[in-house]
């Protein structure tokens, strides 16, 4: 007869717990044989439930949501779950928990060990009658004007081993209107009850003040309770029924230190998922690649360095940068197009070589601070030349770009020097007098430091558009472009913890972008001078193949925090209204236009986005996001 694996199920079909508790207890056994590994996720949540997720969450420091039993273990296990306690009056509220066998699903794509081979198939499902459970949530909310409360004062989210004594808990009771309540029996409980020991009671000073020290007896997480005792005199409206309680928080996750910021959190959330399963299998003796044991000691790491550093270092906040550029690298090829257009409907004849822009930390120099500068500004042909035929529609031109600027670092995005450099060469033709229409090719450049050396990102691409401008009337004018253009990004940053030899994640990604705009406006002349208003809308969508990074020191230390970085698609849609003025100087080799123009631009998409990623080596898979930061919406 095989070994049986046994029968996994809830100890209860009913458990009960307070929202002042904070927390409730979840057993799972498994009973009638112990043979192989079983794994079992609790799920909440089901039809009919007046519990919401407003109402509870599974706690990050916990292995997510999943039980797991080795090979003879036949303990009862326990999953907890945190429950809010909010302040309103709602009755108590019901919530469906369900049990998953995960085995099979597990083992089908891994390896089996050998005590799961002895099984082999006899066991197709190891959960029991009790797969559902019930959990009744009971509305402890008191109205805060007739009961006393304590706050937190100090002690929270500590972290020790086994064997330390912490720095006291520190709560404070106070009364309806905010004054300390001296004389109060606090009541304290380690939750789980073996986690440490301190003292049961303890009684409020004249500040309204109480203290306790917990000594560990283990280095998991747990929580300290600490609750207004019913042997209290001085609260005269307190039952026993509806205690006022805090709770602390020991060895909690990375995802629950206080003051992280959104995308800090996202990848510590990740790692709290991670760093367990990475522990249970140091723990069980399996052998962990090169890039897991570095990860494994970054996870330990992490549980006593500066946390909201280092989670910076290893979330991927540079990538969010390579969208930006995309699309600003983008805008620069069409605004090429744009001088071009607008020089054609000046008068523009003949081959323009003088298209150079040069724009430092946002401000464009003039043009004929340029033309000064490179002592060009030769716009085309004279007047005399225009009486050649055929040839004189034709047209050519190379218009050059330069900026250079910089972006400050935000809460979700690393800030980086840029210099970006682009080039657009093309030919158009004159149909008539009311149609000119051409194309172009384009390549531009741009590279990027990354601000407190994090690394930098290399972007370059390739771009083939097609344009043209209609004059409906001597004054009114529409021009359209569109452009298909192919680009490739390198990006290199810095992954490696204060103190570690440099290790950076270094990857390599590209892709394509589509581009349209329409733009029209009013032009009126006399003689030399042309100035009118004009409006545009614009339309760029992009996207950025996923990649998987590689260390820039294999082996060193580091290198297990390389990440697999998803696909990316970035939409912006812009529009545009501004007016010009340009000036046309004839002289005898070629015809000078002085321009000036400004604009208010509104972007409409381009919203801030969720970028997921997942480290290489994390043997749960778990994937998190980092946010970038919203675009400018008015410029």
């Amino acid at each position: 007869v095989p070994p049986s694996p046994g029968t996994i199920q809830f100890s209860s079909a009913n458990y009960q717990v307070s929202e002042e508790d904070g927390q409730a207890a979840i057993t799972v056994t498994r009973t009638g044989g112990s043979a192989g590994e079983l794994l079992a996720r609790v799920s909440a949540g089901g039809e009919g439930d007046t519990a919401t997720t407003a109402d509870y969450s599974f706690p990050s420091s916990e292995a997510s949501d999943v039980l797991r039993w080795s090979d003879g273990d036949m303990a009862v296990k326990t999953l907890y779950l945190d429950i809010v306690a909010d302040s309103l009056v709602e009755g108590d509220e019901t919530l469906t928990l369900q049990l998953q066998d995960l085995s099979l699903q597990e083992l089908a794509g891994s390896k089996k060990n050998a005590a799961a081979e002895r099984v082999g198939n006899v066991q197709t499902n190891a959960v029991g009658s009790l797969s559902r459970a019930t959990l009744t949530i009971q509305d402890s909310t008191i109205d805060p004007s007739a009961v006393d409360q304590l706050t937190r004062f100090s002690g929270n989210y500590q972290r020790g081993a086994l064997g330390d004594a912490l720095t006291p808990f520190v709560i404070t009771a106070v009364d309806a209107s905010g004054n300390p309540v001296a004389g109060v029996s606090v009541d304290w409980e380690v939750q789980p009850a073996a986690g440490g020991s301190l003292q049961r009671t303890t009684v409020t000073d004249t500040s309204g003040r109480s203290s306790n020290t917990l000594t560990l007896n283990t280095s998991n997480r747990l929580r300290v309770k600490a609750t207004v005792g019913s042997n209290s005199t001085d609260i005269t409206s307190m039952s026993s029924d509806n205690p006022v309680s805090v709770t602390f928080v020991v060895n909690g996750g990375i995802a629950e230190q206080p003051g992280l910021s959104e995308n800090q959190r996202s990848v510590a959330r990740a790692m709290d998922s991670m760093c367990p399963a990475l522990e249970e299998m140091k723990k069980t003796e399996e052998v962990l690649s090169a890039g897991q044991e570095d990860l494994l000691k970054t996870c330990r790491r992490l549980r006593n360095d500066v946390v909201a550093t280092n989670l910076d270092l290893l979330a991927h906040e540079e990538v969010s940068a390579q969208g930006r550029v995309v699309i600003e690298t983008a805008k620069l090829q069409s605004a090429s197009i744009h001088r071009r257009l607008t020089a054609l409907r000046a008068g523009a004849r003949g081959v323009s070589l003088s298209g150079l822009t040069i724009n430092m930390d946002g401000q464009t120099l003039p043009e004929s601070v340029v033309s000064a500068l490179f002592g060009s500004g030769a716009r085309g042909g004279s007047a005399g030349e225009e009486a050649q035929g055929i040839a004189s529609r034709w047209g050519a031109f190379i218009n050059a770009n330069v900026i250079i600027g910089d972006r400050d670092k935000t809460d979700r995005g690393t800030g980086f020097d840029f210099r970006a450099r682009g080039v657009t060469a093309g030919a158009d033709y004159r149909l008539s007098d009311a149609l000119v229409v051409g194309s172009a090719l384009g390549y531009a450049s741009k590279d990027s430091d990354f601000k407190g050396d994090a690394g930098n990102l290399e972007m370059a691409s390739w771009h083939l558009s097609a344009y043209g401008s209609y004059y409906r009337s001597e004054r009114f004018y529409l021009d359209g472009l569109v452009r298909l253009g192919r680009n490739s990004i390198d990006t290199d940053r810095r992954i490696n913890l204060p103190g570690d030899p440099l290790q950076e994640g270094v990857g390599s990604t590209t892709g394509w972008e589509y581009a349209a705009s329409l733009s029209g406006g009013y032009e009126y002349s006399r003689n030399a001078l042309t100035a009118g208003p004009y409006g545009r809308l614009g339309f760029i969508q992009t996207s950025i193949d996923g990649y998987t990074e590689s260390a820039s020191n294999p082996g060193g230390t580091g290198a297990g925090s390389i990440l697999a970085i998803d696909d990316q698609d970035v939409d912006s849609i812009t529009a545009v209204l501004g007016g010009q003025v340009t000036y046309a100087i004839s002289a005898r080799s070629a015809v000078y236009l002085l321009q000036l123009n400004g604009e208010w631009e509104h972007e409409f998409t381009d919203n801030s986005r969720a970028i997921a990623a997942q480290f290489v080596y994390d043997p749960t898979r778990t994937s998190f996001d980092i946010r970038s930061d919203n675009p400018d919406r008015n410029y």
